[in-house]
């Protein structure tokens, strides 16, 4: 999309969403952590139209989206907060610990040591699952093997993962996270 109509489409979806539930949407979330470098000027828009966080931001090197040396902790960033995905330095690279896939296929001792760092250096981790992670029945379609790999992969071990993490970490909504109130 062009800055103009990324800025159209967002807006529209904002007012109705906001005309739905009657409160200001304060976060934006891009579709597979799509602001990269090149699109950066995404954030601006989002700052214009009156949102106050986003979590779109991955600080690692993926073919498809990341920006390595973003930063790692929230912190204002192009006019908003940016609160960006999880990741763990090791040997000088962040390893990505946010959710989704690498919760999945990560060894969760490892997600668990690597949300203790995050937590003794005063940095919020942020934790994602899509719902349907959670049903180790869904259908599988023919896919790539990278594919079905990131996709299908330890789907029967979410559920129980999730409820170790809820058992020793505690969580709440971004917006809480980062002291944010409706004006």
């Amino acid at each position: 999309q062009t800055p103009q109509e990324f800025e159209a489409d967002v807006r529209g979806a904002k007012q109705r969403l906001e005309a739905l539930i009657q409160q200001p949407i304060l976060g934006y979330r891009a579709p597979s952590f799509s602001i990269t470098r090149q699109s950066l000027w995404a954030l601006d828009v989002l700052a214009r139209l009156g949102f106050r966080y986003d979590c779109s931001v991955f600080p690692i090197r993926h073919p498809r989206y990341g920006i390595p040396d973003a930063p790692q902790a929230p912190q204002a960033w192009h006019g908003l907060t940016e609160f960006p995905l999880s990741v763990m330095r090791v040997g000088g690279v962040n390893l990505p610990v946010a959710g989704g896939a690498y919760f999945r296929l990560l060894p969760f001792s490892l997600i668990r040591q690597a949300y203790r760092r995050l937590n003794r250096a005063g940095i919020p981790v942020q934790f994602y699952l899509h719902p349907w992670e959670l049903d180790a029945t869904i259908p599988r379609l023919p896919v790539a093997w990278h594919r079905a790999l990131t996709h299908y992969a330890n789907l029967h071990l979410t559920a129980r993962r999730l409820e170790w993490l809820l058992d020793e970490f505690a969580f709440g909504p971004v917006r809480e996270v980062l002291g944010l109130h409706a004006n």
